[in-house]
């Protein structure tokens, strides 16, 4: 529910009355559903239990839950199931996109692209696609018609396409999500590759090209041709970062040997930044503190990587300033003065 509340929005059509009064209802809606209902001794008791477990996971999120539904997989009969159907029809037709105009030519793009789903295509490149554009009923030529089809087929998650890295369209959102988890879960291949460097992972969150290198042969091939675009998608979502560095000259560099991964730190060193950099009392300043009623887990990650993409790094006695759910950052005039964000 945490990612569903991340990407919410506010639903024009319909209000919901909460406690607190009147308030728009979020989308995307969701419909919670109890099942094994005859595993309880009455249908109350079902409810309580369910409504108990929605109020933990609808905490934040309350406003997108639209309606709760028990069912029984044995006992119910047919009309159970009609209604919780056309709640879910009902709830269809509230949404934005329902009954929007599309054009003809799109839809069969769609199925053009679904057809090389069928036949294992998950990833092509953009010749590929203008291929299958000039082939449809209706063709579609012009690489700008192309584009708008492309953007609005990502907004709506049905493939993966960036115009700045436009050489391949990733047909299947969950094979990028399968090429995420091998780095952002790279440690699963540490006891297949127990020589490799994993203990500075962990530490720094650093993935050098020997790494990369040998978690990417455990992938399938086309992840391995396809692993440039992928790291360059990866980054994209703000799950790695090349970094800033401050050369001895003192002069900032990006660095494209070696990548990092924010979300994989473990060392926590919040306490520890005043020790670690030597900051004087005198020389610190006020602290400002934002408090959210709601945060998004990976928030603090993906604040992290967007700052590490203006300001370099902080080191201090070869150590870096980059830790769990922690950072600091070298900023102002010659970078003489360092910031640190951190979550607490």
């Amino acid at each position: 529910m945490d990612t569903i509340h991340c990407y919410g929005s506010i639903n024009d059509k319909t209000e919901a009355v909460l406690l607190e009064g009147a308030h728009n209802l979020l989308d995307p809606p969701v419909i919670a559903i109890g099942t094994h209902k005859d595993k309880f001794q009455d249908e109350e008791q079902c409810r309580k239990r369910l409504e108990s477990y929605t109020d933990k996971i609808f905490k934040d999120s309350k406003l997108h839950l639209r309606s709760i539904h028990l069912i029984s997989n044995t006992e119910d009969e047919e009309d159970a199931f009609g209604k919780l159907r056309n709640d879910i029809f009902s709830t269809a037709k509230s949404s934005t996109n329902w009954n929007r105009e599309y054009p003809v030519k799109f839809i069969q793009m769609e199925k053009a692209i679904n057809s090389e789903l069928t036949i294992g295509k998950q990833i092509i490149s953009f010749e590929r696609l203008k291929e299958l554009g000039e082939k449809i009923p209706l063709p579609i030529t012009d690489d700008k018609e192309l584009h708008l089809f492309l953007r609005y087929q990502h907004e709506i998650g049905n493939v993966i396409f960036f115009e700045d890295i436009p050489s391949y369209i990733i047909l299947d959102p969950q094979w990028l999500a399968n090429a995420f988890t091998c780095i952002v879960t790279a440690q699963q291949f540490q006891l297949e590759l127990p020589h490799l460097q994993w203990d500075n992972f962990k530490k720094t969150g650093k993935m050098d090209p020997k790494l990369l290198e040998e978690i990417f042969k455990k992938q399938s091939a086309d992840m391995r041709i396809h692993k440039e675009h992928i790291l360059e998608v990866i980054e994209k979502f703000d799950i790695i970062i090349y970094p800033l560095l401050l050369t001895e000259s003192g002069n900032v560099q990006r660095e494209h040997s070696f990548f990092y991964v924010p979300c994989m730190l473990q060392t926590l060193k919040i306490k520890d930044i005043d020790v670690l950099f030597n900051v004087p009392n005198a020389s610190k300043s006020t602290c400002l503190c934002f408090v959210f009623s709601f945060l998004p887990p990976y928030l603090i990650s993906n604040l992290i990587v967007s700052c590490l993409r203006e300001y370099p790094l902080a080191v201090v006695k070869g150590e870096i300033g980059l830790f769990k759910d922690c950072c600091v950052f070298n900023i102002g005039q010659n970078w003489l003065c360092k910031i640190c964000i951190s979550k607490e």
